[in-house]
């Protein structure tokens, strides 16, 4: 199993959606999908079947969505 960590940040409490996309914008994962109160969070996401590639993952809070870019190599 490959594990890569994803970070956010989570101003309020709040329910809280992560989306993993790859390059061409196809979702792969929604790794997390519930209620958090405010904090700093990391996520391990397990990449185990996925190419090597650049991805990018949304979190989506009560208030605001914040993107960041991964690259995955095996």
């Amino acid at each position: 199993m490959l594990n890569k960590k994803l970070t956010f940040v989570v101003s309020d409490t709040s329910t809280v959606t992560m989306k993993v996309y790859d390059a061409i914008g196809n979702l792969v994962a929604t790794p997390v999908h519930e209620k958090k109160p405010a904090g700093l969070y990391c996520v391990n996401f397990d990449t185990t079947g996925l190419p090597n590639g650049t991805y990018s993952y949304e979190v989506f809070t009560g208030n605001s969505i914040e993107v960041k870019k991964i690259k995955l190599l095996v």
